[in-house]
């Protein structure tokens, strides 16, 4: 039940803050939590928002940091790819054509078509 009222009190800050409610809360989550936590004790779940706390220090935190390397490593290879789609979307709008110019590139040749002609 405790972690019931500490989901409510998430909605009863929200609710609080009104427009951007979201935006504001991942400003600050940890302040957040905090506040949903004293909100969910005043409200009489104090034992179950302590052992809710004690349980996510002891085993969940635990369980975190054993697998910090493999997390990690995730993260590098998910912004690897993140950089590389960046880049390929970069380069796409650097060989788009810009009105009123002309552009060539080593890595485009030009068709035959649009090559000027010498006779």
């Amino acid at each position: 039940m405790g972690i019931v009222a500490h989901e409510f009190a998430h909605g009863c800050i929200a609710a609080r803050l009104g427009q951007g409610w979201y935006e504001k809360m991942t400003i600050r989550a940890q302040a957040h939590e905090r506040a949903a936590d004293e909100l969910a004790t005043l409200w009489g779940f104090g034992k179950e928002i302590r052992l809710m706390r004690k349980e996510r220090d002891h085993k969940v935190s635990a369980i975190l940091y054993s697998r910090v390397k493999e997390i990690r490593r995730g993260r590098r290879a998910e912004i690897r790819r993140s950089v590389r789609r960046a880049r390929l979307l970069l380069e796409q709008y650097d060989r788009s054509p810009v009105p009123g110019t002309r552009r060539t590139y080593a890595a485009c040749p030009r068709s035959p078509a649009s090559s000027p002609r010498s006779y």
